[in-house]
């Protein structure tokens, strides 16, 4: 049966490829699907700021539910990331991304590790203790201010959509 669901999941995610795209200029898209047998529904919601992941267990009647951002472009990753995520080996992508999250060490390497892409950072305020970020994943971009909360170590005090 997994093959199966496996094949129809990616038909479903690709089917939906132009809304995932369409909506990437107005939020966050995110996938709303229910997974019944071999049968799978989905549809396409944004979301303004921010990420929801979220994974309902199975009913009574074995339907599962789920809730996932679409910020991945490619169609395979998009799929790879949320086969993970539904047979619970995901990866903490972008929901760690969220005001009072605490980053150590390098911020480009800890944004590049979530799947972001770094367009440009002013250092010049961290003497103050804080430091804005432009960073996109897909075509959406997002700007992210910082406070330093530590030795090498810095807190997420604002993250919007640019």
């Amino acid at each position: 049966m997994e093959p199966k669901l496996r094949r129809e999941l990616f038909k479903a995610i690709k089917s939906i490829q132009g809304s995932i795209t369409e909506g990437a200029s107005y939020g966050v898209p995110h996938i709303f699907g229910e997974i019944r047998e071999d049968k799978v529904d989905v549809t396409v919601t944004i979301i303004e700021n921010g990420w929801l992941r979220m994974m309902i267990p199975s009913d009574g009647e074995g339907t599962l539910r789920f809730v996932y951002p679409a910020d991945e472009v490619d169609v395979a990753g998009l799929f790879m990331d949320l086969w993970r995520f539904l047979n619970g080996k995901s990866r903490d992508r972008g929901d760690i991304l969220k005001p009072g999250a605490r980053i150590k060490g390098s911020l480009e390497d800890f944004v590049k590790r979530k799947g972001f892409t770094v367009l440009w950072i002013n250092r010049r305020d961290e003497l103050s203790g804080y430091v804005q970020m432009w960073i996109k994943k897909g075509p959406v971009r997002y700007s992210v201010l910082l406070r330093k909360s530590g030795e090498d170590e810095f807190t997420i005090v604002e993250l919007k959509r640019m």
